[in-house]
């Protein structure tokens, strides 16, 4: 009987496995090794898509459930168009005379939304259904929030680890000694830097 993973841990687990550098200075991770890193990764992946789209047929029935998300996806890009054409309208009057970016090249004045546009915005705004739809929405937004709480404690089948071979080919790549930054953070604790032992030792705790 497979051994089972709550979509929690699939999760955790596919970061861990994206964080694994494929090159280190001068060595690089042999073939073996990372080929069953990659296959491992998108079988994780594969869990936390399966995890999603769980949640997304959820929150699609609860639409169809009540109704006071009637036409709601017609009125989020409705009210979605008026809040765009207002931030265009907010960048264009509050720009000055001078403005740089970031390497020092001047803004020039964001363009007016056409008078059609500014018509739109305004009868959007004015639109007696539009304190219902924002409520809506943040009652939405929290029932998304509460199913994928739920949902990831579910179990699911545990896709298979890594050997030992192939965790002494992460060790001979990465090392023991120092620190290693990764390009994923730790899902945790949000840090790049991570002492090399600690690295590996996490993946041994949960792949081996």
């Amino acid at each position: 009987m497979p051994k089972k993973i709550t979509y929690d841990k699939a999760f955790y687990r596919s970061l861990l496995l994206k964080s694994i550098p494929f090159k280190q200075g001068d060595r690089t991770l042999d073939d073996a090794t990372a080929t069953a890193v990659l296959l491992l990764s998108a079988k994780h992946t594969k869990l936390t898509e399966s995890f999603n789209a769980l949640i997304a047929d959820a929150v699609k029935a609860l639409k169809e459930k009540d109704d006071k998300y009637k036409d709601f996806d017609k009125k989020a890009q409705e009210f979605a168009e008026m809040e765009r054409i207002e931030q265009q309208i907010a960048e264009h009057d509050n720009w000055t005379e001078g403005q740089k970016d970031a390497e020092g090249n001047e803004i020039p004045r964001p363009a007016m939304p056409s008078d059609e546009q500014v018509k739109r915005a305004e009868e959007l705004r004015e639109r007696d259904d539009r304190e219902a739809f924002y409520s809506a929405y943040a009652d939405l937004k929290q029932a998304e929030i509460d199913l994928r709480m739920k949902h990831a404690a579910d179990e699911v089948d545990e896709p298979s680890g890594l050997s030992s071979a192939e965790l002494q080919g992460i060790l001979r790549c990465i090392g023991t000694d120092g620190t290693i930054t990764l390009a994923v953070a730790h899902p945790i604790t949000g840090k790049y830097e991570w002492s090399r032992r600690e690295c590996l030792e996490l993946l041994a705790a949960n792949f081996c």
